[in-house]
């Protein structure tokens, strides 16, 4: 998945932070932008925070889809149930 940020907005948050574009943002500097005064620099800071959980194009998880998310409808752990339930508004399962 491609980020698509204007070049005019491109390498601020380094520039705010004191890192030089291209190394990575350390964790801290990021939580402390959070918690700054700034409501433009807690919003960069909780993107690039939000954006290290995306799938980046080129890596070697980009474009996987996760076990969980592949698992079909229905299938439980072991040791619960599932109470059929209907209802005027349709069926549903109770977990139980």
């Amino acid at each position: 998945m491609a980020i698509n940020i204007k070049p005019a907005n491109r390498g601020k948050l380094h520039a705010k932070l004191g890192v030089p574009q291209g190394e990575k943002i350390p964790a801290a500097k990021l939580a402390k932008a959070k918690k700054s005064s700034s409501p433009a620099l807690r919003k960069e800071a909780t993107f690039a925070q939000n954006a290290k959980s995306f799938n980046h194009a080129g890596t070697k998880d980009s474009g996987k889809v996760k076990v969980a998310a592949m698992t079909p409808f229905g299938n439980k752990p072991k040791g619960q149930t599932k109470t059929p339930v209907k209802t005027d508004r349709g069926d549903f399962q109770i977990k139980g």
